[in-house]
C-alpha cells in the first residue's frame, strides 16, 4: 500500500504540469510578403557595409552607345547587384564643367549596354567631412531593378542604392563605393496587434540571407529609430512582441528578400534572459 500512495502522489503532482503544457500554444509559421522601401525624410535605414568597384579610363568595349560627355575624362565602372550571371550593369561618370569634380552619373539601369536611354544623369551631392577634411561626392536617390532566380523562375526587384566616392584633388577617383539605402516590410498581426517585420541587407551584396540584419516593431514606430544599427539584430536571432509574449524567428526567405517564413512561439524566456 505505501508503495501504491507513492505513486498516487507522484501522478497527482504531474496532472497540473500535463494540463498546463496542453493548453500552452502550438508554434505557428506565417509566410509574409515584403515590399520594397525607399528612404525618406522620416526614414532611413542605417550603416550598411559598401561595396568597393574599380574605376576604368577607358570606355569598355561592350557598351554601345555612350553620352556625349563633357569632360576630357570620363570614367566607367562595371558591377553585378543580386545574382551574377548575366550582364553587369555599366555606370560611367562625368563632369558638369572641366575642372570640377565627376558630379554626374550615368547607369545602365536596363542592362542594355546602352548609357543613353536611361534618362538624365544623377548629379552629385559634395559635402566636405568636417572630421577628415575629406570632399564626399554623392550619388543619391537610385535605384534599379535587380535580376534574381528563386526556384527557377527569372524576375527582378527594385533596389535602393547610394554610390560614393572620396574626391582627390582633381576630383578623379579610383573606386567608386556602392551602398543600400532602403529595406524590405511587411506587417505581422500578433493577438489583433500589428508588428512592422523590416529585413535590412546589411552587406550590399543585394541578397538576403541569414547573415542579414532584421527588426519587428510595432506598427507606427518611428523608422529612423526601428532601422538603426542598434535596434536590428542578426536574422538568426528571435525577436519579441512588445509584451513579451510571442517570439518570433525568421527560419526561410528567398534571396530576393520578397518573402520570409516566420516562426511564432510564446515566449518561455525574456529578450534579456536570452541574451
Amino acid at each position: 500500500m505505501p508503495a501504491f500512495r507513492h505513486l498516487l502522489l507522484l501522478a497527482l503532482l504531474a496532472a497540473p504540469c500535463a494540463a498546463e503544457g496542453a493548453d500552452e500554444p502550438e508554434p505557428r509559421e506565417v509566410e509574409v510578403e515584403l515590399r520594397a522601401m525607399r528612404p525618406s525624410k522620416d526614414a532611413r535605414p542605417g550603416y550598411s557595409r559598401a561595396r568597393a568597384v574599380a574605376v576604368e579610363t577607358t570606355v569598355p568595349r561592350f557598351i554601345f552607345e555612350i553620352p556625349e560627355f563633357k569632360a576630357k575624362d570620363p570614367l566607367f565602372f562595371r558591377f553585378f547587384l543580386g545574382q551574377t550571371e548575366g550582364v553587369p550593369f555599366y555606370g560611367a561618370l562625368d563632369r558638369s564643367k572641366e575642372g570640377d569634380h565627376h558630379d554626374l552619373l550615368y547607369i545602365d539601369r536596363d542592362r542594355d549596354l546602352d548609357l543613353t536611354n536611361d534618362g538624365d544623369p544623377v548629379r552629385a551631392r559634395i559635402r566636405s567631412l568636417w572630421n577628415t577634411g575629406d570632399t564626399l561626392v554623392e550619388f543619391l536617390g537610385l535605384e534599379v531593378a535587380v535580376p534574381y532566380v528563386v526556384d527557377g523562375k527569372k524576375h527582378e526587384e527594385p533596389y535602393a542604392c547610394l554610390f560614393y566616392y572620396y574626391a582627390g584633388r582633381d576630383g578623379a577617383p579610383t573606386t567608386v563605393q556602392v551602398e543600400r539605402e532602403g529595406w524590405r516590410e511587411a506587417v505581422l498581426t500578433l493577438e489583433d496587434e500589428e508588428y512592422v517585420v523590416a529585413l535590412l541587407d546589411d552587406d550590399t551584396d543585394v541578397k538576403f540571407t541569414t547573415g542579414d540584419s532584421w527588426v519587428m516593431r510595432r506598427k507606427g514606430t518611428d523608422r529612423t529609430t526601428m532601422l538603426v544599427r542598434e535596434a536590428t539584430r542578426s536574422m538568426g536571432h528571435p525577436v519579441w512582441s512588445e509584451k513579451a509574449a510571442w517570439q518570433v524567428e525568421v527560419f526561410g526567405l528567398d534571396l530576393a528578400g520578397r518573402k520570409a517564413k516566420l516562426r511564432v512561439r510564446p515566449a518561455k524566456e525574456t529578450e534579456r534572459d536570452y541574451f
